[in-house]
């Protein structure tokens, strides 16, 4: 059941291949493109996740929040949930 014994030329059997290389190229570069963007993402949640977890060590051993209430002029506080 070669693609000969159904009438088929050799150039539509290297089409056939090409095509089938080019799909398999593609959905490779698809998903591959996909897990570098995955990645960077993942990456970046990261950071800010230290990031705030360095904020909240900072507040919480901070000498001007200890008696209670006002911040520094220059500090601005962040919603951490």
């Amino acid at each position: 059941m070669t693609y000969r014994w159904r009438g088929r030329s050799s150039n539509e059997l290297m089409a056939a291949i090409i095509f089938a290389g080019f799909l398999a190229g593609f959905i490779f570069y698809l998903c591959l493109g996909n897990y570098q963007r995955a990645k960077r993402a993942m990456d970046r949640q990261r950071k800010r996740r230290v990031e705030l977890e360095e904020e909240k060590r900072a507040l919480a051993f901070s000498p001007t929040n200890r008696g209670g209430g006002s911040l520094g002029g220059s500090v601005t506080r962040r919603r951490i949930n």
